[in-house]
């Protein structure tokens, strides 16, 4: 298995408001196809948007840290839909 970092390409408000490429994603797979195919289970495309996956190997500290802050940011933002279901649940 490899290390890739996956990246969102196209503009579009809803999720990427005025820049074109975002680093995304961190994934482990064995070839970019896999890499991408398990990014679309938590990553969000709009029809002017696409994916692309690098070896991490080949990017550069700032591109892996922003895919991890968004990695964070996505978490965190499951963790308080988790909690509001359970909470209105009860």
């Amino acid at each position: 298995m490899k290390t890739f970092v996956i990246f969102r390409h196209g503009s579009n408000a809803a999720n990427q408001s005025m820049t074109q490429t975002m680093a995304v994603a961190i994934v482990e797979a064995k070839d970019k196809h896999e890499a991408i195919q398990t990014a679309l289970d938590t990553v969000k495309l709009y029809a002017n948007q696409y994916l692309e996956a690098r070896f991490a190997s080949r990017c550069k500290r700032s591109e892996i840290e922003e895919a991890q802050q968004v990695m964070e940011a996505r978490q965190e933002h499951l963790t308080h839909i988790n909690d509001l279901v359970e909470y209105y649940s009860n």
